[in-house]
């Protein structure tokens, strides 16, 4: 017997919670729990644990003491307190008490600004005449708001991105990229239209506002010369080669082939490898070979749940009119007894329990299967919703 989780056992204990909507979340923590989600599980339990704490005036969460320790004088401060509060209480996303620091830290940039003191040096360059880029303005406002939100290495690689920008202004290009984009003439790039990918490339690494501009040009540069390979039919991946090789026969296919070189055109080399893995993947169980390690998994899953669906053996009991019991029917019945005996047979069944409601909302009926299982599983509603729908 698989057992329960500690936190869901607490759950059904009357009266463990009692904040406000409490039913809510309890009916999302089995949802997740009833589709096998142990990390949503947790995260969600630790999220019920929380609110009952603060509602119950618990204080004691790390991340609220060090709330409740700092001075704030500067203009919506109790706003922006609010907001961690209810960050930490409603987001089930595995980075939540990440991103409550970071708004944390964001408070402790506006209280110096408001004081003007202890602030991130790179403020007094962006204040300073320095810049002169035709939108420098917009950069530095984007720049600003970085720091206020708590995102200091956004802030920090914004403010490299502005410097790069202003050499560029007074003409240095010595920018390894820009030095490709320069040349590409001399490159040998003789696909269709490479000259607007080469344009594309340049105006993201310059104009983009997007701290990680440098990154996104380079993988759209790599995507150019994955894009030539694919047009000379050299130095190719041997992804491709494998995805060219006439051994896949599954249905879906030829979409599944589309989307991977799509990838490997567009520079994500390494999306595009996980995405040829999924298509071996495919082929081998229509092949029959279940001898993936995710397959395993789901194989023995299967046979588990299947040996838990099969009734219990029937006890079958023989009772005589005065209720004794007595030998098996299979055994005779001695000759000299002449009174016949009447018998009783009691059939011992397990019963499954099989809940009525919708495994995605967990409020309306079930109405619609999934197809071949035929599972009973989904209302009207969320079965016409993504990601269940296709349509």
């Amino acid at each position: 017997m698989v057992p329960a989780n500690v936190g869901i056992l607490k759950l059904q204990t009357p009266g463990a919670y009692t904040y406000p909507e409490n039913g809510i979340d309890m009916k999302m923590v089995f949802k997740h729990y009833l589709l096998g989600d142990d990390t949503g599980t947790d995260r969600v339990l630790s999220q019920i644990v929380f609110k009952q704490k603060l509602f119950d005036g618990d204080r004691s969460d790390p991340l609220l003491v060090e709330l409740d320790n700092h001075t704030f004088t500067y203009q919506g401060w109790n706003s922006d307190k609010a907001d961690i509060e209810n960050t930490l209480a409603t987001s089930t996303r595995g980075c939540v008490h990440f991103n409550a620091r970071r708004m944390l830290k964001g408070m402790e940039n506006r209280q110096k600004v408001y004081e003007e003191e202890g602030c991130h040096p790179g403020l007094n360059i962006l204040h300073s005449e320095v810049f002169s880029y035709s939108t420098f303005r917009r950069d530095k406002r984007v720049a600003l708001d970085l720091y206020e939100m708590g995102d200091d290495t956004a802030f920090e690689q914004l403010l490299k991105r502005m410097q790069f920008k202003q050499r560029l202004e007074d003409g240095d290009r010595s920018h390894p990229l820009l030095a490709i984009v320069d040349n590409a003439y001399d490159l040998g790039f003789t696909y269709p239209r490479w000259n607007d990918d080469i344009q594309t490339v340049e105006e993201t690494l310059i104009h983009s506002v997007n701290s990680f501009a440098e990154f996104d040009a380079r993988r759209l540069y790599r995507g150019m010369e994955n894009k030539q390979r694919v047009y000379s039919g050299l130095d190719l991946h041997p992804g491709v080669a494998i995805l060219n090789s006439g051994v896949f026969s599954y249905s879906g296919f030829k979409r599944d082939k589309k989307d991977a070189i799509n990838e490997y055109r567009a520079g994500y080399d390494s999306a595009f490898e996980k995405r040829l893995d999924r298509i071996q993947e495919k082929q081998m169980m229509q092949d029959g070979d279940r001898t993936s390690p995710v397959l395993k998994t789901l194989d023995r899953t299967a046979a588990f749940s299947s040996l838990k669906r099969k009734e219990a053996p029937r006890k079958m009991l023989v009772f005589s009119p005065k209720n004794k019991e007595v030998s098996p029917p299979e055994q005779e019945t001695p000759k000299m007894e002449t009174v016949t005996e009447r018998t009783i047979v009691i059939e011992k069944k397990v019963e499954r329990f099989v809940p009525d409601d919708c495994v995605i909302c967990l409020e309306a009926p079930r109405t619609h299967i999934f197809s071949d299982c035929g599972h009973l599983t989904l209302c009207n509603m969320c079965a016409f919703k993504p990601p269940v729908s296709l349509v």
